[in-house]
């Protein structure tokens, strides 16, 4: 599977990395993107759009006090696009997002999505954490 994220996710991810209290999300988001590359159906949480034929998702990880991510399965292309991301606890912390969060996570993926504008999330196995790099489509 090849794993994208927007940028807003993005941005979240490196914002967070720079408070000690959010320093293992890092290996969190490693650990669960690994285990998907080595077939574990681990992704699937919640579903939220039970209509649509692309999947979009919210999922715990790092247990309860941990991290909640959003993202699309785009199973046609054997694709998993992470929209949106929070901590549960600490300064940023929340339960969840709220309807009108997810709305603009799904309308932020879809302007990206059409614009080919996203990252491209590369495993680092050597430091068990993740790096980004911009898409373009010769990569793909």
């Amino acid at each position: 599977m090849n794993f994208y994220c927007i940028s807003e996710a993005k941005d979240d991810i490196q914002k967070l990395l720079k408070k000690n209290s959010y320093i293992n999300l890092s290996t969190e988001l490693y650990d669960f993107f690994n285990g998907i590359s080595n077939g574990s159906k681990s992704y699937h949480g919640f579903k939220l759009n039970c209509s649509s034929p692309n999947s979009f998702y919210k999922k715990r990880i790092d247990g309860s006090g941990g991290y909640r991510i959003y993202y699309y399965i785009i199973e046609i292309k054997n694709s998993l696009f992470l929209t949106a991301l929070h901590p549960k606890v600490g300064k940023y912390g929340k339960s969840n997002l709220s309807k009108k969060e997810i709305k603009i996570a799904q309308k932020r993926f879809k302007e990206h999505y059409e614009e080919d504008d996203f990252f491209k999330i590369k495993l680092d196995h050597q430091g068990k954490g993740i790096k980004f790099k911009k898409y373009k489509k010769e990569d793909s």
